[in-house]
């Protein structure tokens, strides 16, 4: 097969305008619903840390708190290839006792407990924060919180998730009045 080659003054088709991208009319409205959807996901963010007690609402939107549950649905924010628990322990009168994080923060429509997302956990003062709100839910004031971040691999096709090869580190562990000033000790 030989190469034509066009003849002078014949209309040649650019791959900038190519037939299988956008049409020029409805490049602006595609560009704009994008980063539309993009501030909506920041703001479903953002309600999912408002949950916790370490954020506040954004003022405009926070009667339509409903219109954002599906951002913070574990099925678009959880991606990982690794399940993640963070342990919470308590010192009461010299022993320490577990707590149960999910009871004192409950998750939403499966939006699953936001502090087990992957920023929330690297993030010191936010630690910090959760630290500060438990201390102070806990009757009994107690002397110490510890949080300890335990990481063990999915296994795929299975329902029962066993913590096989789980790996633990200790995140956090703060004095309660401590934490109700932000002085963290952090490891």
């Amino acid at each position: 097969m030989a190469l034509r080659t066009p003849t002078p003054g014949a209309r040649v088709a650019s791959p900038v305008s190519d037939a299988r991208t956008t049409p020029p009319r409805l490049r602006m409205p595609a560009l704009v619903l994008l980063l539309a959807l993009v501030a909506w996901f920041g703001v479903c963010y953002r309600f999912a840390l408002v949950s916790l007690g370490v954020a506040e609402a954004p003022a405009a939107v926070a009667a339509w708190s409903d219109l954002f549950w599906l951002g913070r649905w574990r099925m678009f924010t959880d991606t990982r290839p690794e399940h993640v628990d963070l342990l919470a322990e308590a010192r009461v009168a010299e022993t320490w006792q577990s707590i149960r994080l999910a009871e004192f923060y409950p998750s939403v429509r499966d939006e699953g407990p936001g502090y087990l997302r992957d920023d929330f956990l690297e993030h010191p003062k936010r630690l910090e924060a959760l630290a500060a709100a438990t201390c102070a839910r806990i009757p009994g004031p107690p002397e110490r919180i510890r949080f300890t971040l335990v990481r063990w691999p999915k296994t795929l096709g299975q329902v029962d998730q066993p913590r096989d090869g789980a790996t633990t580190r200790e995140v956090l562990d703060v004095p309660c009045a401590g934490a109700r000033r932000g002085e963290a000790i952090l490891r």
